[in-house]
C-alpha cells in the first residue's frame, strides 16, 4: 500500500517544481487510496528484472542498493533529476537546473570529513562523474555495507578530480537537501523554536528514522 507521506513528497514536487514528467520507477505496482490519487502525475517505468548482477559476478540482494545502483544507470543514460520517494520540496529547485550535475553534502562524517548524500542527484545524460561512479562501484560495493559504493565513493572520486573537472559539478552544503538530518529529528519533535534555512529545498526525511 502507498503512504500519505510518498504521496505528499510527490505532490508537493507537482506544485512547486512543475516538471513536464514525473517518472516513477517500479518493479511491483502500489495501490491504496494515496496512490489512486497520485498516479495521474506519474509516467510509470516498469523495471523487469529485480536480479542485479554486477560485472564481477556479485549479485545485489537488497532493495535499497539496487536502486542505488538503477538511478545510476537511468542518470547516466538519460539524464534527469532523481529523488528518493521520502523526500518533500520546500521550494523550487529551478536555480540548479543550469548546472550540468548536482550532489549535495549530506554530513560532515565524525565530524571531519564532508561526505555526498546519493538521495537528490541532478544529471545530465553521459555525465562522468556519474560514469566515474558507476564504473568503480562493483569495486566497493559489499551487500552487507550500506555507505560504502553509495556514498564515500562518489565522495572520493570527487576528491581526486583536479580544479577542471570539479567546475562541472555542482556541490550544495547540507542545508539544501539535508537539513535537518537523519540523526537530527530532535529539531523537528523537541526544539519549540526551529526555522527552516533559506537554501533549503527539498527535506529528505529517511523514512526508516
Amino acid at each position: 500500500p502507498f503512504p500519505f507521506l510518498f504521496y505528499l513528497g510527490i505532490l508537493s514536487n507537482v506544485h512547486i517544481n512543475k516538471p513536464t514528467l514525473i517518472y516513477f520507477h517500479y518493479h511491483y505496482l502500489p495501490y491504496g487510496y494515496w496512490w489512486d490519487k497520485i498516479k495521474k502525475y506519474l509516467t510509470l517505468n516498469y523495471i523487469h528484472h529485480i536480479d542485479f548482477k554486477l560485472k564481477n559476478g556479485v549479485s545485489i540482494e537488497h532493495y535499497a542498493h539496487k536502486s542505488d545502483y538503477l538511478r545510476l544507470l537511468i542518470l547516466d543514460k538519460y539524464g534527469g533529476i532523481y529523488y528518493d520517494i521520502d523526500t518533500l520540496v520546500i521550494q523550487s529547485h529551478h536555480s540548479l537546473l543550469k548546472y550540468a550535475c548536482v550532489i549535495g553534502i549530506q554530513e560532515k562524517f565524525k565530524n571531519k570529513e564532508d561526505i555526498f548524500g546519493n538521495a537528490i542527484l541532478f544529471s545530465r545524460p553521459n555525465h562522468f562523474f556519474i560514469k566515474d561512479w558507476l564504473n568503480k562501484f562493483e569495486n566497493v560495493f559489499k551487500n552487507e555495507e550500506w555507505t560504502s559504493a553509495s556514498l564515500f565513493l562518489p565522495t572520493e572520486i570527487y576528491n581526486k578530480y583536479t580544479d577542471q573537472y570539479k567546475k562541472d559539478i555542482h556541490v550544495v552544503n547540507q542545508t539544501y537537501f539535508y537539513t535537518p538530518n537523519y540523526n537530527e529529528d530532535y529539531l523537528l519533535f523537541q526544539e519549540k523554536e526551529i526555522s527552516i534555512d533559506h537554501n533549503t529545498t527539498t527535506f529528505h526525511y529517511c523514512q526508516n528514522y
